[in-house]
């Protein structure tokens, strides 16, 4: 993640991209707002109107008692959720999406920065992107812990790139997003990204229908270097 010559960047979702971990991330999410003490959940989560845990914990949370949460419920919540997380995943870890580690490897031998931008909460994030045993990728980790939307998320983690690498944030003259879902794609188009998207079958499709031109079914498809590299 040194400074390279050109200024191209790249933005990594994790969940379903990354690693596959959307199942057991989803379940360990339902578990903690049950925890919480919230019923009727809407486990729709792509109809809420941001999606990352901290605003679907907002969204439940403000149906329920009429207000927004404080910053202190979304640490308590963070605390259910993590502790959903660990029960559900117990010793294992997060099965890394084929070809995912090969390419975060090549992207830092060409010194191609790379960041990464979640709608998981913190502590989770940090258990998946332990699976590829680099410390120093947490450095530009940014999560719900940190935004409510996908949007403020992605400019953190950009800043922390930024910091990382000496730069200022409006060097970022091109960035692509690579993400797993239409959250993903639209975040990107609003951010004015360019998009690689990590889908197969009826995925791919919706991604296609919502305008994605480059799309692979995950990182042992040598394309994704076309447009990373």
């Amino acid at each position: 993640m040194t400074d390279p010559a050109s200024a191209k960047w790249i933005v990594f979702d994790i969940d379903g991209t990354l690693t596959s971990s959307v199942n057991v991330h989803q379940e360990a999410f339902y578990r903690a707002l049950q925890a919480y003490g919230f019923t009727n959940i809407n486990t729709d989560w792509g109809s809420y109107k941001h999606f990352s845990d901290s605003w679907i914990f907002k969204e439940n949370y403000q149906l329920r008692y009429g207000t927004d949460n404080s910053p202190s419920e979304l640490i308590q919540f963070e605390q259910a959720f993590d502790e959903a997380y660990r029960n559900v995943i117990g010793t294992n870890q997060a099965e890394v999406v084929p070809g995912a580690r090969e390419c975060l490897e090549e992207l830092e031998r060409h010194r191609v920065p790379f960041c990464f931008a979640t709608g998981s909460m913190r502590s989770a994030a940090i258990h998946k992107l332990g699976a590829f045993g680099k410390s120093r990728y947490l450095s530009v980790l940014a999560t719900a812990s940190e935004g409510y939307t996908r949007e403020e998320i992605i400019r953190y983690a950009m800043k922390l790139a930024a910091e990382h690498n000496g730069k200022s944030p409006d060097s970022f003259s091109r960035v692509v997003s690579v993400g797993d879902g239409l959250w993903d794609l639209r975040t990107a188009q609003g951010l004015r990204y360019e998009f690689l998207g990590i889908a197969s079958g009826d995925q791919a499709g919706r991604l296609r229908q919502e305008g994605a031109v480059h799309i692979i079914r995950d990182f042992t498809d040598p394309a994704w270097k076309a447009l990373l590299l």
